[in-house]
């Protein structure tokens, strides 16, 4: 699984780290970064298409273009930047290392300079040469004729590189996106709640996953919920209901966006593939307070069953007095620095924070800018200011 999300001169980043752990809470006030690094994500989960930098970056069909210009996406005054992520496969770690130079036009490089992977084991080092976009444009895993110099164990380090990277989404969920009607068919959810109905049907039509839609749908939301209702109008489309205790049914454009969340969370969840990687922005947005802690918990559960990164960032005070102590440990702010760069700091790097946690929570300490105050204390213990 992924361990850790490095940035270098990406946004407003100039090197910073964020480890990740089955589900990770990122913190930080507005304009933070928190969303630049969606972004990294979102450029890495586009590079398995085989499409060019230039619309990786600025859109393509369906693909929006990563919030700013062009060439925002590089920090002010340099012409690099760089994204690696490091994973681990049975105690080995590898590492994927991208750079992209703007000054050899950004609008125009090739997926080709998009190579290099590093794999090592203790302090033993292998390298192996191939091309990125050859390597993701294959359908099939055993052409191993488009690895240079590789062995067969190499070979299986890069199959599990495209997997992770083919199975990383960025989810920015809107109300209206979740409830409109769907076509049919094996569709994955959109990136802002698109498919909703068609991906809850699959999920409802399978025995296995339909007792655990239904129960959590039925513990999370404040509705008294037994079951969901399909249907298909005269265009084809998909489109769902909501059956209550009663029998009463309530269609989804008549839900509330707390409840149309819920449901897309459930769909984008219950429907992944074992070993994906999630991004949520603002996993709070429109979920009542006392609902937090059931959605907390499941998508810890979900994340260990299935071996999922769930990265979500959150402007709740309440979130972390809610997580479970591991997902407290893999959790990190995002502020910026003296310098007006973006820094990341584990939330296991403050002195005293787990104590004070449990004997007082965090909710009053992250509601007063305190933890952004600390770290910027930490970052210059000499500055009394």
């Amino acid at each position: 699984m992924i361990t850790s999300l490095r940035m270098v001169d990406f946004k407003n980043f100039a090197d910073a780290t964020l480890h990740l752990g089955p589900l990770t809470l990122v913190i930080g006030t507005n304009a933070s970064g928190k969303s630049n690094i969606g972004d990294a994500f979102r450029f890495l989960s586009r590079i398995p298409s085989g499409r060019g930098v230039n619309e990786i970056i600025g859109g393509y069909r369906d693909w929006e273009p990563l919030r700013g210009a062009m060439n925002e996406i590089v920090r002010i005054a340099k012409n690099k930047f760089q994204i690696e992520i490091i994973s681990n496969i049975s105690n080995y770690f590898y590492k994927i290392d991208i750079e992209y130079d703007s000054i050899s036009n950004i609008f125009n490089i090739k997926n080709e300079t998009f190579s290099g992977f590093e794999f090592s084991r203790d302090l033993d080092i292998i390298y192996t040469k191939f091309i990125l976009a050859d390597l993701f444009r294959m359908e099939k895993m055993h052409h191993s004729n488009l690895l240079i110099n590789s062995t067969d164990e190499n070979f299986g380090f890069a199959k599990h590189v495209w997997i992770q990277i083919n199975y990383m989404r960025v989810f920015d969920l809107e109300s209206n996106d979740i409830k409109a009607p769907s076509l049919s068919g094996e569709i994955p959810l959109g990136d802002h709640g698109e498919n909703t109905p068609t991906v809850l049907r699959r999920l409802h039509d399978n025995p296995e996953t339909k007792t655990t839609l239904l129960s959590w749908l039925a513990e999370i939301s404040p509705m008294d919920i037994s079951d969901l209702e399909f249907g298909t109008n005269e265009a084809g489309y998909t489109y769902f209901s909501l059956i209550d205790g009663n029998g009463q049914k309530i269609s989804a454009r008549s839900a509330s966006d707390g409840t149309l969340r819920y449901l897309a969370y459930l769909a984008a969840i219950l429907d992944a593939k074992p070993g994906s990687t999630f991004f949520f922005e603002e996993l709070d947005t429109g979920i009542h307070p006392t609902r937090l802690h059931l959605l907390l918990e499941f998508m810890e559960g979900q994340a260990k069953a299935k071996d999922l990164r769930i990265i979500v960032t959150t402007h709740s005070p309440l979130m972390l007095d809610l997580a479970s102590d591991e997902t407290f440990e893999n959790s990190s702010l995002v502020y910026r620095g003296a310098d007006g760069t973006g820094k990341i700091k584990r939330l296991n790097e403050f002195p005293n924070l787990k104590e004070l946690r449990q004997t007082q929570g965090l909710g009053r300490l992250h509601a007063s800018s305190w933890f952004e105050q600390a770290a910027s204390y930490i970052d210059n213990p000499g500055d009394a200011s």
